[in-house]
């Protein structure tokens, strides 16, 4: 039996496998390998950067460049969402993401959208401009196996909002090359039709069969009397 080993909190690891086999103690040269692999390995859609090439002020850039949610940052800063009377010159667009005021929060200068999901919990969506849309559904549909609009809509929502995203989602969908080869319908293969020819009298023989069904009530076939 190993001596007891003294653990430091950096030693997070070896003080897992110990918990598992109470008694047993795991020699440093072996925790120390162990330790140097890395804890996550395995690729998750979680884990997926949607803007993997952007920094946050390229983001915050884009956002306050673009006409919809530039717009929506201007009147956000005044403090004061503008009344009904004064949306109705206002693009649809913009209105829809007026209508989102009271979920709408800025955190180191880029507007977010947080809203709660039964399934995922508080999410916290980044409000993306015109800009950056195809570059996010070409990550989050294109490099994620090409699945379907709803699941593709799933991915972008856990990490995205804007005005109108489930259309546009679908039509990019629709649009994809590589989705719409796939899920073509495949023709069935038939040989062709030939030609029988006879080469002498009673080499081919065609036969048709009917089958009578039999007679019922008080009528008798009289054929044969």
């Amino acid at each position: 039996m190993h001596d007891k080993i003294e653990l430091s909190k950096s030693e997070d690891v070896k003080t897992l496998l110990q918990t598992f086999a109470t008694g047993n103690f795991v020699p440093n040269n072996l925790a120390s390998n162990i330790q140097s692999v890395p804890t996550k390995s395995v690729y998750t859609e979680e884990s997926f950067v949607t803007l993997p090439s952007l920094d946050r002020l390229e983001i915050k850039d884009s956002q306050e460049r673009d006409s919809v949610v530039g717009k929506f940052i201007e009147i956000w800063n005044t403090k004061r969402k503008p009344l009904r009377s004064e949306q109705r010159k206002f693009d649809k667009p913009l209105v829809t993401l007026l209508r989102q005021w009271d979920r709408i929060e800025v955190e180191d200068g880029l507007i977010y959208r947080v809203i709660i999901d039964p399934n995922h919990g508080q999410l916290k969506q980044l409000i993306l401009p015109v800009v950056l849309r195809d570059k996010v559904l070409n990550n989050c549909h294109d490099k994620l196996g090409h699945q379907g609009i709803e699941r593709t809509f799933t991915n972008v929502r856990i990490r995205c909002y804007w005005p109108g995203m489930f259309n546009h989602i679908k039509d990019y969908c629709k649009k994809c090359e590589r989705c719409i080869v796939s899920k073509m319908p495949q023709p069935t293969i038939r040989p062709a039709m030939g030609h029988l020819i006879a080469n002498r009298p009673l080499q081919i023989l065609a036969i048709d069969f009917t089958v009578l069904e039999p007679a019922h009530g008080q009528e008798k076939c009289t054929c044969y009397d």
